[in-house]
């Protein structure tokens, strides 16, 4: 069986865990994708960083697709796992290697998460 071990940064893991959603956004500031030719239903687990390095959870994904960040904001709202669209921009600006004002993001959509 195959399955995507992505690390997942810790905020969002959190934020999404208090919540009761169907799908997430599993975004990266690079608009390159994770992988290609991936199954849909193919398990992606989260890693989670330091302090914790463990599998946190996961989901299945659905499909992959680069998005300008007010339109993945647009879409995915509280699924992006921040509050607001300026919070989704400080987690994508503090990681991304270019700044700009609307940077095409990768989304990668998981349904049914699960957090252990």
């Amino acid at each position: 069986m195959k399955f995507w071990l992505g690390v997942t940064d810790n905020k969002w893991f959190d934020f999404l865990s208090s919540q009761n959603l169907d799908e997430v956004n599993f975004w990266q500031p690079s608009a390159t994708p994770l992988f290609k030719n991936a199954p849909t239903g193919m398990p992606f687990l989260f890693k989670l960083k330091r302090p914790h390095n463990h599998i946190g959870g996961g989901g299945f994904f659905v499909a992959y697709s680069t998005l300008p960040l007010s339109l993945a904001w647009e879409v995915f709202g509280l699924k992006n796992g921040v509050n607001s669209l300026d919070d989704l921009k400080y987690a994508i600006g503090s990681l991304a290697s270019k700044k700009q004002n609307d940077p095409e993001i990768g989304c990668t959509v998981l349904s049914n998460p699960f957090f252990l």
